[in-house]
């Protein structure tokens, strides 16, 4: 009776202690991860430094850490192609302000160059000086889970970032060669005629 006692306290007791420990579901907690912190380029986003333009490509919740860490790079090229589109609207949108669209929307073109750009995902001159990873544990009903945060730090120095811009144009200008028309490929090229003097 006494040995039944005991192992029945000894019976509560590894339930009480089980259940406190156990992990509430939905809870999250990093469980490894590259660097002692999360670095702060992570936070800044997109911006221009210096002689740099800095982006931050990242991917959350990836199952394998191979593949997040290529699909945070790939995000952060797409950061920089974006980029390069919006300088080229504004370059355009300055240029082609009562552009009549019969004699050649200058917009289709620059898209058509910046398609073919995102097409690539490949720019000269990027730079990827930094990556960081952490490894994240998430308690679901079913069990423990486990899967990765990735980050990628590109980067693009003043000149190479005008090179893009200039090779984008020069994409458009072939396009509208190729299409005759004569009043996009003129405005494209005072674009192009522009960024050599800058």
């Amino acid at each position: 009776m006494k040995n039944s006692f005991i192992y029945l306290f000894l019976l509560v007791l590894i339930f009480i202690f089980g259940c406190s420990s156990s992990k509430e579901i939905g809870s999250e907690r990093i469980v490894d991860r590259s660097a002692d912190k999360k670095p702060d380029w992570i936070k800044q986003g997109s911006v221009k430094k210096d002689s740099l333009y800095c982006f931050t490509g990242e991917i959350t919740k990836a199952i394998d850490r191979s593949f997040g860490m290529h699909q945070a790079y790939a995000s952060g090229m797409i950061q920089v192609i974006r980029s390069l589109e919006k300088n080229i609207n504004g370059l355009t949108g300055l240029t082609g302000t009562g552009v009549n669209k019969e004699e050649g929307d200058i917009g289709t073109y620059t898209s058509f160059g910046v398609a073919e750009k995102n097409k690539s995902l490949t720019i000269s001159g990027v730079f990827n000086p930094e990556t960081y990873w952490e490894k994240e544990e998430i308690t679901k009903n079913t069990g423990v889970s486990y899967y990765y945060n990735c980050y990628s730090l590109l980067t693009i120095s003043l000149d190479d970032y005008n090179k893009a811009i200039k090779g984008t144009l020069e994409i458009a200008k072939k396009k509208a060669q190729d299409d005759n028309n004569q009043k996009a490929e003129t405005i494209l090229q005072d674009l192009i005629n522009g960024l050599k003097s800058n």
